[in-house]
C-alpha cells in the first residue's frame, strides 16, 4: 500500500538526481567490491601458477640432475625401462590370464670411437582354461540342477572333504545328458576340492647386445647378438573325485578308474650372431661405399609329453601318482645357417651407379655335398636428367634408366598336406627319419620320410630393367620390365 501510495504520486526532476545518484553509489561499491574479489582470485591464482613453476623448475632440475648422472666421464650413458602386468578374467568360473612383463633398453658410448648397447625384454604367464566345457560343448537340460541333491531331496550333497556342493551326474535322477557346465573347475595352483584342470605356463625372453667401432680409414665395424627363448608347459588333470561314478560318502571317495594327469613340455631357443665391417670413400668425383659380413643363425627344439592313469589318491596330480597307462613321448629338432657376404657400390657424379653383391649360404637342410649354395646380383643406372643435354628441359625433374640381374636361394621344404594346406617343415630331407609302429606289443619302427642326398638350394635368375622419371613435380613414376 505505502509503494502504491509512493508510486502514485509524482515524481520531481530532484528525486530522480538522487535515485540515480543513490544507484551509482551502489554500483561503484558493488564494482570495488567485486574488482576486490577479482584482484584477490588473481593474486591466489598467480601465487598457484608460481608455486607451481617452481616445481616444475624443481622437476626439471632433477631430470636435469639424472641425466647428468647418466653421463660417464668419457661419453653419454642413456637407458629405459618399463613394466607391465595383466590380469584378465575369462568367462568361465575360474578362467584366468595373468602375464607379468618388463623391457629395458642401455646404450653409452664408452669413446668418440666405441658404443656398446643392449636391450632385454621378458615376459611370463599363467593361464587357466578350466571353468567347464567349451561354450560349444555345453549341452544340458535346464530342468536339472548342477549340483546333486540328496535322495529324498531335502538338501545338497556336499564333499566330505571341502564341504562344497558336489556336481550331479545324473544320480538320483536320469534326465541329465550333455557336458557338465561346471566340470572342470580346477587349478592347479589351487585345487583343495579336487577338481579336473587345464593349465598352462610359459614365459618369452629377448636380448639383444651390439657393439660398433668407427676405425681408421672411413671404417666401421658393428657386432650384434640376439638370443630369443620360448617355453611352455601344460599342465592336466582329470578328477579321481569328481565324475558319473562317484559315490559316497562324497569327495573323498576314488573313481575306480582313478585319476588321469598330463605334462607338456616345449622350449625353443634362436640365436643370431653377425658382424658386418663396411666403409664410404669419397675420391674426387668418386663415391665408392662397400661391406663384408658374416652372420650365423640357429635354433634348437625339444618337447617332452608324459601322460598316465590311475591317481587313486585325493590331492595328487603329477606324473608320479599315475598307476597304469603311461606314456611318454619327445622329439628335438635343430637349424642353423651361415652366410657369408660382400656388397660393392660405386657413382660418379651422382650420375652414374654401378652395384655388385655376392654371398655364401651354407644351410643344415642339406647333406655336405650340397650344403652351400651361392648367389650373387649387379646392377648399374644412369640419371640422364643430370646431363648437360637435359639442363633446357625445366619440366622434366628426374629420368633414370637402370638395370639389374641376380640370383637368390631358398632353403625352405614345407609339406603340403592332403587337404592342400602348408604343414610341416622338412628339415632333414637328405636323412631317412622314422616313427614307431608297433605291432602286437612287439616295438617297431616305419620309415616316415625317404632320404635324398641329392637335395639342394633352390635358386632363382631375376633381371630387371626399368626407367624412372617425375615430371612438372609429380611424383615419381616407374616403368619396368
Amino acid at each position: 500500500q505505502s509503494c502504491r501510495s509512493f508510486c502514485d504520486k509524482p515524481i520531481s526532476k530532484k528525486q530522480i538526481e538522487e535515485i540515480n545518484r543513490e544507484a551509482e553509489d551502489a554500483g561503484s561499491q558493488q564494482s570495488s567490491e567485486v574488482k576486490e574479489k577479482i584482484e584477490a582470485a588473481a593474486k591466489k591464482a598467480i601465487e598457484i601458477l608460481n608455486q607451481g613453476i617452481d616445481q616444475l623448475k624443481l622437476l626439471t632440475a632433477q631430470v636435469q640432475d639424472s641425466d647428468t648422472y647418466r653421463k660417464t666421464m668419457r661419453g653419454k650413458t642413456a637407458y629405459f625401462f618399463s613394466g607391465g602386468y595383466l590380469d584378465d578374467q575369462g568367462y568361465g568360473n575360474r578362467q584366468y590370464y595373468k602375464r607379468y612383463s618388463f623391457r629395458t633398453n642401455l646404450s653409452t658410448e664408452l669413446f668418440d670411437w666405441w658404443k656398446v648397447a643392449g636391450s632385454l625384454s621378458y615376459s611370463r604367464h599363467r593361464q587357466n582354461l578350466s571353468g567347464g566345457a567349451s561354450r560349444a560343448a555345453n549341452f544340458t537340460t535346464t530342468l536339472s540342477s548342477p549340483w546333486l541333491r540328496n535322495e529324498d531331496n531335502t538338501g545338497w550333497v556336499v564333499s566330505e572333504k571341502t564341504g562344497e556342493r558336489m556336481y550331479s551326474y545324473g544320480k538320483y535322477t536320469n534326465n541329465f545328458f550333455g557336458a557338465h557346465i561346471l566340470n572342470n573347475s580346477g587349478d592347479y595352483w589351487d585345487n583343495p576340492n579336487d577338481d579336473s584342470f587345464d593349465n598352462n605356463m610359459g614365459h618369452i625372453l629377448s636380448a639383444q647386445v651390439n657393439t660398433e667401432f668407427t676405425l681408421p680409414f672411413n671404417l666401421k665395424f658393428r657386432s650384434a647378438l640376439n638370443i630369443d627363448d620360448y617355453w611352455y608347459r601344460t599342465m592336466q588333470y582329470t578328477s579321481a573325485v569328481h565324475g558319473s561314478g562317484q559315490t559316497a560318502p562324497y569327495g573323498i571317495s576314488i573313481l575306480a578308474d582313478g585319476g588321469y594327469a598330463s605334462r607338456y613340455n616345449f622350449n625353443k631357443r634362436s640365436t643370431t650372431w653377425n658382424n658386418v665391417l663396411s666403409g664410404e670413400w669419397m675420391i674426387g668425383d668418386h663415391t665408392i661405399s662397400g661391406l663384408v659380413g658374416h652372420e650365423w643363425y640357429t635354433w634348437d627344439s625339444h618337447y617332452e609329453q608324459g601322460w598316465g592313469y590311475g591317481i587313486m589318491e585325493l590331492g595328487k596330480y603329477e606324473l608320479s601318482n599315475t598307476t597304469k597307462n603311461f606314456g611318454v613321448s619327445g622329439g628335438r629338432d635343430k637349424y642353423s645357417l651361415l652366410s657369408f657376404f660382400g656388397k660393392v657400390d660405386y657413382n660418379f657424379l651422382n650420375k652414374y651407379y654401378l652395384s655388385a653383391s655376392l654371398r655364401e649360404d651354407g644351410s643344415s637342410r642339406f647333406s655336405s655335398d650340397h650344403r652351400w649354395g651361392t648367389f650373387w646380383s649387379t646392377g648399374g643406372s644412369w640419371r640422364i636428367s643430370k646431363e648437360g643435354f637435359m639442363e633446357d628441359l625445366k619440366w622434366i625433374d628426374n629420368l633414370s634408366l637402370r638395370g639389374s640381374y641376380g640370383t637368390t636361394g631358398n632353403d625352405k621344404l614345407i609339406v603340403r598336406e592332403s587337404n592342400g594346406k602348408a604343414g610341416d617343415e622338412v628339415l632333414y630331407g637328405y636323412q631317412g627319419t622314422y616313427e614307431s609302429d608297433d605291432l602286437y606289443l612287439k616295438s617297431g619302427l616305419k620309415p616316415s620320410t625317404y632320404p635324398t642326398p641329392d637335395l639342394k638350394w633352390e635358386s632363382n635368375q631375376q633381371w630387371n630393367i626399368g626407367l624412372d622419371f617425375s615430371v612438372f613435380r609429380i611424383s615419381l613414376i616407374r616403368l619396368k620390365i
